[in-house]
């Protein structure tokens, strides 16, 4: 079997924004005669001394199947001795971008909550977390 002549193609743009935050878009797509896959991605970062919230999300499209949906959100914040940090992700089960990239579980939705004390330069070790958290 050989598989029919295809066009690749891969965009980014990225820019900074603020002193140390960017924002970025970024397409994937293949395209063959009978065929297609893309997918679209917005993501940035947004980051202070003690926060950095980060965020990707994208849509995907295939030729013959439901367009599928991701997004990504992670919060961290940070003062002296004490974090919380924050994940979210959410990967719809029709988000399929096989032939551009790769994307595992898709269907999974998952949420992650930790925060605690945090140690600096305890004899050996530069940083020790006592983090509490539910899953």
């Amino acid at each position: 079997m050989v598989e029919p002549q295809s066009r690749f193609s891969v965009l980014r743009i990225q820019r900074q924004i603020l002193e140390n935050s960017s924002l970025a878009i970024l397409y994937a797509g293949k395209d063959a005669e009978h065929d297609f896959n893309r997918v679209v991605d917005i993501d940035g970062a947004i980051r202070t001394k003690t926060l950095q919230l980060s965020f990707q999300g994208a849509r995907a499209e295939r030729k013959g199947a439901e367009e599928g949906y991701a997004a990504k959100l992670k919060f961290r914040w940070g003062i002296r001795n004490f974090y919380i940090y924050s994940y979210y992700e959410n990967i719809d089960k029709d988000f399929d971008v096989c032939q551009v990239g790769f994307a595992p579980w898709r269907g999974r939705k998952y949420y992650h909550l930790n925060g605690g004390p945090l140690f600096y330069n305890k004899r050996i070790f530069r940083e020790i977390r006592l983090p509490v958290g539910v899953l």
